[in-house]
């Protein structure tokens, strides 16, 4: 009779799960594998290449609907990154929405460069509303978007009632 090991995330131990980060990127790292469970949390938490995280840049990068999905998922439990660039990006109505949901939750985003996005007005509704809730975003970059006057006074607006940002 043979005893088969059956080897799981549980009971792998914590000197493998940093072997196998070794060979991911940090993006990799923050988009896939956050929130996956409270033992990979943990790992994470201890990492040293991941607990340096400070700043994501995804300039240019042509993220998929499930890539926002990740990053917005991500971004609802980040405890690390500070800024996050992701300009030249043509984001789409429902990828805004994802984003500015992750933003009502952000603890630790202080910087957000969104420009030469494709950000429309009805965009900034979402991303405003967010905005309202979030105190820890400081700067937001919209530069050459699609933003009209509509927007404009939304972001206004919000920025009356939330003196901490600058846009």
């Amino acid at each position: 009779m043979s005893s088969k090991t059956i080897l799981s995330l549980h009971t792998l131990p914590v000197e493998m799960v940093y072997r196998i980060l070794d060979n991911l990127n940090l993006s990799t790292i923050f988009w896939s594998l956050e929130t996956v469970c409270q033992r990979l949390n943990a790992i994470l938490d201890s990492y040293d290449r991941y607990k340096t995280l400070r700043s994501l840049d995804f300039t240019e990068n042509g993220i998929s609907d499930e890539g926002a999905q990740s990053l917005a998922i991500a971004l609802k439990h980040n405890t690390t990154c500070t800024t996050l660039d992701l300009s030249h990006r043509r984001f789409r109505n429902v990828e805004v929405r994802l984003l500015a949901d992750a933003l009502q939750c952000s603890t630790t985003l202080i910087t957000l460069s969104l420009e030469y996005s494709n950000i429309g007005d009805e965009d900034i509704k979402h991303i405003s509303r967010a905005l309202e809730k979030n105190r820890i975003l400081t700067t937001l970059n919209l530069e050459y978007n699609r933003i009209g006057t509509e927007g404009i006074i939304l972001m206004l607006n919000m920025l009356q009632e939330n003196t901490v940002r600058s846009v």
